[in-house]
């Protein structure tokens, strides 16, 4: 951490819209699940790569579809 590092609480902007979609698909989670994201090893690592390359293909796609309409 840095010394004397000032802390900026973001109210508005940017990262205010990140951080509430981030709680919206929590919350989506939790009705889907009938529980919070499980932070106790539920999910071995097999299962966390799997996501994280399911992710990788979305954004590919979508950089995909960007490039279609700035043609």
């Amino acid at each position: 951490m840095l010394q004397g590092a000032k802390v900026m609480i973001v109210i508005e902007g940017n990262n205010k819209k990140v951080m509430d979609y981030i709680s919206r698909r929590l919350d989506i989670g939790n009705v889907k699940f009938g529980k919070e994201m499980p932070l106790d090893g539920t999910y071995n690592l097999e299962d966390v790569l799997e996501e994280a390359v399911d992710m990788a293909i979305y954004l590919t796609a979508i950089l995909y579809m960007k490039d279609k309409t700035d043609a």
